[in-house]
């Protein structure tokens, strides 16, 4: 797999270890940002999911109060956001 990826110019992009929205009860931004900013290191990539495999018009609130709570907290830390591919973002 790394082989063909290299052979097109293409990277793989995985998340970082412990660096998922999971929770067995329900997503909830006091349960899991605590963890994400614990298990955080400088390049890693968290996963946030805004869907539901069964129900496209689920309820996306968690997603929201993740990501609002998340983001604070690891800037706090002194983490920074980018983007993983450059060259593919569009500026209009």
């Amino acid at each position: 797999m790394f082989e063909g990826l290299r052979r097109i110019d293409y990277q793989m992009v995985g998340w970082g270890f412990m660096l998922w929205d999971f929770d067995f009860f329900r997503p909830r931004s006091v349960r899991i940002v605590p963890r994400l900013v614990r298990h955080a290191s400088p390049g890693d990539i968290v996963v946030i999911h805004d869907g539901h495999h069964v129900d496209p018009r689920a309820n996306r609130q968690a997603a929201i109060d993740i990501t609002r709570a998340l983001i604070p907290a690891l800037r706090a830390e002194g983490f920074q956001f980018g983007v993983v591919c450059p060259a593919a973002v569009k500026v209009s």
